[in-house]
C-alpha cells in the first residue's frame, strides 16, 4: 500500500483516537452502574448516629478520622479520664 508518512500518522491516530473512545465509553457505563448500586444501597441507610448528638474523632490521617463515635446520652456526658466517655492523650492532663 502507497501511504506517505503524513497519511500513515493521520490513520494511526484515527485509530488510536477510536480506541480510547471506546475505553472513554467502558469507564462511563461502569462508573454509572457503581453509582447505581451505590445509591440503592448506601444512600437509602441513614446511621443511627448521624440523627443523634455525638463525638467523633479526627486525625492528621483522614483515613483514621471518623472510626470512633461516641453517641451522647440525654442529661449530662462526663468527658475525660475519669468520666463516663474516657480519653486520653498528648495534653489531656484530667
Amino acid at each position: 500500500m502507497n501511504e506517505s508518512a503524513q497519511d500513515k500518522l493521520i490513520r494511526e491516530l484515527k485509530e488510536e483516537n477510536a480506541r480510547l473512545m471506546e475505553m472513554l465509553e467502558r469507564k462511563k457505563m461502569i462508573m454509572d452502574d457503581q453509582d447505581f448500586n451505590r445509591s440503592s444501597t448506601l444512600n437509602f441507610k441513614i446511621p443511627e448516629w448521624q440523627n443523634c448528638p455525638h463525638l467523633m474523632n479526627i486525625n492528621e490521617d483522614p483515613l483514621l478520622t471518623g472510626h470512633i463515635r461516641h453517641i451522647l446520652e440525654d442529661g449530662q456526658n462526663k468527658v475525660g479520664k475519669q468520666g463516663k466517655i474516657k480519653i486520653g492523650g498528648l495534653g489531656i492532663t484530667s
